[in-house]
């Protein structure tokens, strides 16, 4: 069954209580607001979409109440799929999806209650398309259609591309745009920083008939670094004003695209990714990885691992957004900037392997030579005979944080 990209809080027992009634919450000017702004990027009223029911209407809404009873997904803060603490308890991010409690009691209380409509003139104005990515100079395409394998539930496919860079140029934004919206689960730009890592790629790509190469552990080249990241529900991203990364001139990159194919369409796919380029930056950023070693005792319903790097003397500058990476039996984890006390970067308060996010703050993070990064990441193990340590497999698991940080 494909993940649903939302919500619904649907089949919850009503409870008891002495205190007076409170006034039943009502779809429109109440819930479809909660819905429009966090729901129907994937819920959506065309076919197409990436959830498997739409959340776009108030009709939609009460089938989706009466016949899909994943409350639990939505009390435990499945879903949304963002899930990133946004309370202020460790910090606060724009673009994280976060339900405040107010907003999961009213979807609670209408999905218990009898589904009032309300008036029709109170109705939230559908969510405008999301902007463009300005300043596009340079694009990702894999040259061709890829039909996507139809006997797995999910393919990691790796395409090697060739941004067409004559010279250095920094990367300040991008926008994936999935050829099929309904199979196309997330996209991973990776950058290649020399002739051994792209020769490495280019040999993959040789070695299979089909258009790229299978990938289910990440591109193949160890020195391949992270340079991008989608997942649906993302638009346009564009870096904080100012800053951006580099990308070598004459260098190709491999696009990873993850499709999950439960309830294929069977229908080809040519997933394109847009890059804002500027020649020249103020701050020059990079994705520093912080990495903690795997070795996990079997039948542990929570056990973790913990890992940091220290930024080196004289190093200094802000971060400005926080990524983690785990595989299928990560529960949570977070980050953390230690130096004398500790600051909060990233509290996770669940994690889905399929869908993982880039955390941007409100307000960026400083960050001085000598300061530590530390990742801690936290798994169930209870399904496990013996010990899970380190590997690019999905049945193997990793610990890394990716930190957007500019000097």
């Amino acid at each position: 069954m494909r993940i649903p990209c939302c919500l619904s809080v649907f089949a919850l027992g009503a409870c008891s209580s002495s205190e007076p009634p409170v006034p039943s919450p009502v779809y429109y000017g109440e819930v479809d607001a909660i819905l429009a702004e966090n729901c129907v990027d994937c819920h959506a009223a065309d076919e197409d979409r990436l959830a498997p029911f739409s959340l776009a209407g108030y009709d939609d809404a009460v089938l989706a109440a009466e016949h899909t009873p994943i409350a639990f997904a939505v009390m435990n803060r499945i879903m949304p799929p963002y899930y990133a603490d946004d309370s202020g308890a460790c910090r606060t991010y724009h673009g994280n999806r976060w339900l405040t409690d107010a907003q999961i009691s009213t979807l609670v209380a209408w999905a218990n209650g009898a589904h009032a409509a309300g008036d029709p003139a109170d109705a939230t104005p559908p969510p405008p398309p999301p902007p463009a990515l300005d300043g596009v100079e340079a694009w990702l395409d894999p040259g061709a259609d890829y039909l996507p394998t139809q006997s797995v539930d999910d393919e990691y496919r790796c395409f090697v591309v060739d941004p067409g860079l004559a010279a250095d140029q920094f990367l300040t934004g991008f926008q994936v745009r999935p050829g099929n919206g309904s199979v196309v689960h997330h996209v991973i730009v990776f950058a290649l920083p020399d002739a051994a890592a792209e020769a490495d790629a280019l040999g993959r790509d040789a070695g299979d008939l089909a258009l790229g190469y299978p990938c289910p552990g990440g591109p193949g080249p160890a020195s391949a670094s992270f340079l991008i990241g989608w997942a649906p529900g993302n638009a346009a991203v564009r870096f904080p004003i100012g800053t951006g990364i580099r990308m070598l001139g004459g260098r190709r990159v491999v696009m990873q695209v993850h499709y999950n194919l439960a309830e294929s369409d069977r229908r080809v796919d040519r997933t394109t990714v847009d890059l804002a380029l500027a020649a020249a930056v103020a701050d020059e950023a990079a994705i520093l990885s912080v990495r903690a070693d795997v070795d996990l005792l079997p039948g542990q319903p929570d056990v973790a691992a913990i890992g940091a790097r220290a930024l080196p003397p004289g190093a200094g500058g802000r971060i400005w957004g926080v990524a983690m990476h785990m595989h299928q039996r990560g529960i949570g984890g977070g980050v953390r900037r230690v130096v004398g006390g500790d600051a909060c970067l990233l509290d996770l308060v669940n994690w889905s392997f399929h869908w993982q996010h880039l955390y941007w703050f409100d307000t960026p993070q400083p960050v001085a030579g000598g300061d530590r990064l530390e990742v801690t990441c936290h798994y169930d193990t209870s399904d496990d005979r013996t010990p899970v340590r380190w590997g690019e497999g999905t049945g193997d698991e990793m610990c890394l944080a990716y930190v957007y940080a500019s000097q």
